[in-house]
């Protein structure tokens, strides 16, 4: 069967008026499509909005979005020995991921219940921010994420431009963060009229999807 003309022509038509944009406002965009997608950033989010303090949300979307940024810098100004490093030692970053994934699942598995921990503390939000930095830093494949997604926004010609480059990287940040923040937000506003099992279930399911996802960190080492 052949595709649809009218589904086609409205998705030409979005991606120009995409394109059209404010750069920044591109970036934002961007930001979002890499976090949105539920994954084990998003559960290690719900998992601190369930068990710590809102300022422990906001460091793991900071942690994330600087992240974001830093592949997006590495995309568009094709910093070729810090890609090449990443992917160099792809398998060995998917495997201390993979680690640090199964150590926050088991550990959120073992709660006996949903308690809130002293979250205000400057060392431990520093330490959550570093830690959430360094998880996203372990999927290097991020960067040809960002390749296609600025091949879908026509981003083509912003190598060594730093004049719209720099708007679309903050923007990639602030659409990161935005994110998260929004997820942690909502966590926030509702968890305190859930009851504590339901609570504890959702800390529970949170729990294997992060072992989840350390087991496929595992499996995709093996076929790189």
């Amino acid at each position: 069967m052949g595709s649809n003309p009218t589904l086609s022509s409205k998705k030409v038509l979005t991606t120009h008026a995409i394109m059209n944009l404010p750069i920044f406002i591109q970036g934002i965009i961007i930001g979002i499509s890499l976090a949105a997608p539920i994954g084990p950033l998003s559960i290690i989010c719900i998992r601190r909005s369930l068990t710590d303090r809102f300022m422990a949300s906001v460091a793991v979307a900071l942690g994330a979005a600087t992240a974001d940024a830093l592949f997006g810098f590495i995309a568009i100004f094709g910093v070729t020995t810090i890609s090449a490093f990443l992917m160099h030692h792809n398998a060995l970053l998917r495997f201390v991921g993979g680690l640090f994934l199964g150590y926050l699942g088991i550990t959120t598995l073992q709660r006996t219940s949903v308690t809130t921990t002293s979250g205000n503390k400057s060392q431990f939000l520093i330490t959550i921010y570093l830690s959430t930095f360094i998880l996203t830093l372990t999927n290097p494949l991020t960067i040809v994420a960002f390749g296609a997604l600025f091949t879908v926004f026509g981003i083509t010609e912003l190598v060594n431009n730093y004049t719209t480059a720099l708007p679309l990287i903050s923007g990639i940040f602030c659409g990161s963060a935005t994110w998260f923040i929004f997820l942690s937000t909502f966590i926030h506003l509702f968890k305190n009229n859930w009851k504590p099992g339901t609570l504890t279930l959702i800390n529970k399911i949170s729990g294997i999807g992060l072992i989840v996802f350390a087991c496929i960190a595992f499996m995709s080492i093996l076929k790189i």
